[in-house]
């Protein structure tokens, strides 16, 4: 089962994208409202992750619906479908439609949900100065007494959108109210959320301190990220926690160690987290882990067995669904290897592959420019 999502969806191995948190409200009671059934149908298809059936219940309620609750529900769904299949600039002009139609209704909760996928959106597109204003606004709504069930979503896209612009010390803080509001619930599965998302922003701020030869960014975040590695091998052992929940957790510890050089303490992680992942058929998982360990070893000089763990994601030729950000580092990773033992044509074949996967991103950043009536900044 492919997985593509920043969000949680109950009882389902975890989906893809930057960050993890709730995913879905179950719709308001409808029934007998003209466009209602056709949304529980557009629900029920995503529940079960058939991104393009729930896109087409959607897209038959908008040409009916009147009811502006079920219109903002709709626009929210359909917003989550194109996510999931990569459709990022539809995403976003979808939630963009949602807050519209949730302003109108005065329903703050949708309005939050819709302003976090579209900052995830804009961020994934990397234009993140607008992201973070959409995400300060959704975090604005959330503390609101009643909306607090939605504040753990709202601190964990703010948290994501600084960890892509390498605000370390922004992202952590709102990270620890994260955790901070996981703890006082004692849900062991929101403490894993929470966890999760500040790895993985962990590691967002350290390829690009990496990157930039930024070496006391690099050594900032390293020493934090070791600082609460032994909490999550803690919450691992949890008997409660559900297993996707315990592959995931595994994994994003495992990258950031593996990132941090901690190569030794890294590889049983991220092979007990890609073994797990197979046995529950979560292929989005699998290639990311196996992606994960393709570095590591590479990291370890031996660029004949990072190939090895490359061969899925080789064979992939759909960016969007696979991951854009991983992707591309399979691409990268692998041309470096190839140049590494000698195997010339190879690497340059994977230098076009990844020239043409970057073309495809900065056309859908074109692309929403274009088209979109949010003030985009470059």
């Amino acid at each position: 089962m492919k997985t593509r999502s920043l969000h949680h969806i109950p009882h389902k191995p975890a989906p893809r994208i930057g960050v993890h948190h709730h995913f879905g409200q179950r719709v308001p009671d409808s029934r007998g409202t003209e466009g209602a059934l056709g949304l529980q149908q557009a629900q029920q298809a995503l529940h079960e992750q058939q991104w393009h059936l729930a896109t087409e219940h959607c897209e038959s309620v908008l040409q009916t619906a009147t009811s502006n609750k079920v219109l903002t529900q709709t626009w929210l769904t359909l917003a989550r479908a194109l996510w999931h299949q990569g459709e990022l600039v539809g995403s976003f002009q979808a939630a963009l439609q949602c807050q519209e139609a949730a302003q109108r209704g005065a329903d703050v909760a949708s309005a939050i949900s819709a302003a976090t996928l579209a900052a995830f959106a804009l961020a994934e597109l990397d234009w993140t100065e607008p992201a973070l204003e959409l995400a300060r606004r959704a975090l604005d709504l959330a503390q609101r007494p009643s909306q607090f069930k939605l504040l753990p979503t709202a601190l964990s896209c703010a948290a994501h959108v600084n960890a892509r612009r390498a605000d370390l010390e922004a992202s952590e803080h709102l990270h620890m109210r994260a955790l901070s509001f996981a703890r006082e619930s004692g849900d062991v599965q929101a403490m894993q959320l929470a966890y999760d998302n500040l790895m993985l922003s962990f590691s967002m701020i350290i390829r690009t301190a990496q990157a930039a030869s930024q070496a006391r960014l690099t050594e900032a975040v390293s020493a934090r990220a070791r600082n609460y590695a032994p909490q999550i091998r803690s919450l691992l052992e949890h008997p409660q926690l559900d297993e996707w929940r315990r592959i995931s957790l595994m994994h994003q510890l495992g990258e950031m160690l593996c990132l941090c050089g901690d190569l030794d303490e890294a590889e049983p992680l991220l092979q007990n987290s890609l073994k797990q992942a197979l046995n529950l058929d979560a292929s989005y998982s699998s290639l990311t882990t196996q992606t994960a360990l393709a570095e590591l070893y590479h990291r370890k000089g031996e660029p004949d067995q990072a190939l090895t763990w490359l061969r899925d994601s080789l064979a992939l030729s759909d960016v969007a669904a696979s991951g854009y950000q991983r992707h591309l580092r399979a691409l990268c990773l692998a041309e470096t290897c190839y140049r590494s033992v000698g195997q010339t044509s190879s690497a340059d074949a994977l230098a076009l592959r990844a020239s043409a996967a970057r073309a495809g991103h900065e056309a859908m950043r074109t692309q929403l420019a274009a088209r979109s009536a949010w003030p985009l900044r470059v």
